[in-house]
């Protein structure tokens, strides 16, 4: 009898304490700050910067230096931030798992006017998902690509350009420096990267960026360099030498 008791002791007291151990997790957060620009390099306030999972929403926004910052629990987000005047802009889904300070600095390009009518091809009746794809085409000048990790959390490369030709799975962008600087926007994750063009292979999922090549990785560690090429794969950003 002693030794049955003392056994169904140990297993609660091993079960509670690995309920501690995940609650604990659960309440643990990273903290996330940034800058808001505009092409001139001035600093944007009063910008709203959303983050969304599936348990809440989350919005805070600009100081008069154009700086948000919060702190989030650990988890899987979406973010997008947005003012009157200016494009959207948005990150596909993000991981964070462990204790850190996440810095997305990023410019906002004034948003033209973009008058948009959308025809199917093949006679049918236009759909909201298609106008709401005609519209990250032509008005946003988006575009995404899925590249899942092994654990089945749906990462995407997530592309913001000023020309966008394809052949095939090969995708070329271009930005714009003159007359305003708005150069290509990839970012993955946590991994971000601008630069003067980048060709997007589909197949491969790996990138080629040329020109003033400015990119932050998982760490913070930016670089810049003339030319990059990155492999995406298992929510990772891997330079391909």
């Amino acid at each position: 009898m002693f030794s049955a008791s003392s056994g169904s002791l140990t297993a609660l007291l091993l079960c509670a304490s690995a309920f501690g151990q995940s609650a604990t997790l659960a309440n643990q957060t990273f903290h996330v700050r940034g800058t808001i620009m505009d092409q001139s390099g001035a600093v944007i306030p009063k910008a709203k910067v959303a983050f969304q999972n599936t348990q809440f929403d989350k919005t805070v926004t600009t100081n008069e230096r154009g700086v948000y910052e919060v702190d989030l629990p650990f988890g899987e987000y979406t973010m997008t931030a947005q003012v009157v005047g200016f494009k959207p802009y948005r990150r596909p889904l993000f991981r964070v798992t462990q204790t850190e300070t996440i810095a997305f600095d990023f410019t906002l390009p004034v948003q033209p006017t973009c008058d948009l009518t959308v025809v199917r091809t093949d006679g049918g009746t236009v759909t909201h998902e298609d106008w709401e794809a005609a519209k990250k085409q032509f008005c946003l000048h988006e575009d995404s690509f899925p590249v899942s990790s092994s654990d089945g959390v749906p990462f995407q490369v997530w592309i913001r350009y000023v020309t966008h030709t394809v052949s095939g799975d090969t995708h070329f962008y271009t930005g714009e420096k003159t007359p305003n600087d708005d150069p290509v926007i990839v970012t993955y994750n946590l991994f971000s990267l601008q630069a003067d063009e980048v060709t997007y292979d589909a197949k491969s999922r790996t990138i080629k960026a040329i020109g003033n090549v400015v990119s932050a990785d998982e760490a913070g560690m930016t670089q810049r360099v003339d030319t990059m090429d990155i492999k995406f794969d298992n929510g990772q950003a891997t330079v391909v030498r």
